[in-house]
């Protein structure tokens, strides 16, 4: 081989070294970052989008705004934030006079926290290796049942008894009323006695309350 061909060759060989070293250091960092920048730009207009759909539903939510604050209205008449007990007389009193029927008596308990019973799980039956005692065929003590946890609500349920006299049909017209009133009520027991001027209904129900949650909590005082 000639010089000239050893020069060509060194020539051809630094061009490719060349040629590598500005794709590598030059060429492919800038497209890394054109990549990086096009992943970057479709995660924004996904999130822009999203946030528009957000602006869009709180918008529409903002023009239905008087017509949930009517709804909400309504719902709290049915419950209440508080017992409102004089307002459920004046209630009971008008629902009275529209069915003809006279209240001899309306008494209001104490309110009492709504707890809903927890079902009982079901005993699994017992299996031959059961029989031979606690634990189980391995030696190994059978292991108790999960302990039920109990739930509650944020409803309080009033006690509430009224006492009407009056004809039978405007009497079974009134326990109508009242179970489809403004107020929510739930009617536990009835007992009617028939005279022969009239007659006497006693109407055991609850009434109920959901107390604001926004409500501000009374201050402890401190102790002394």
């Amino acid at each position: 081989m000639t010089r000239t061909k050893l020069w060509i060759a060194a020539i051809a060989l630094v061009a490719v070294v060349v040629v590598l070293l500005g794709w590598f250091t030059g060429i492919e960092p800038q497209l890394a970052e054109a990549r990086k920048a096009d992943d970057e730009r479709a995660s924004v207009a996904t999130v822009n989008q999203a946030h528009e759909q957000t602006v869009l539903t709180l918008r529409k939510l903002d023009d239905r705004l008087p017509e949930l604050k009517n709804e909400l209205a309504a719902l709290r008449v049915a419950l209440p934030s508080d017992p409102a007990v004089s307002t459920l007389l004046g209630q009971l009193n008008e629902l009275a006079l529209k069915n003809s029927v006279g209240i001899e008596s309306i008494t209001a308990g104490t309110p009492l926290e709504l707890t809903p019973a927890t079902p009982v799980p079901e005993a699994a039956a017992p299996t031959p290796a059961d029989s031979a005692g606690p634990e189980s065929a391995a030696g190994e003590p059978t292991p108790d049942a999960p302990a039920a946890v109990p739930v509650t609500t944020d409803l309080v349920s009033i006690p509430v008894t009224v006492i009407v006299t009056g004809d039978v049909g405007p009497m079974a017209d009134f326990l109508k009323s009242v179970q489809f009133g403004p107020r929510l009520f739930l009617v536990t027991d009835i007992v009617i006695d028939i005279e022969s001027a009239g007659g006497k209904m006693t109407v055991d129900g609850l009434v109920y309350v959901q107390p604001d949650p926004k409500a501000e909590q009374p201050a402890e005082k401190p102790a002394e």
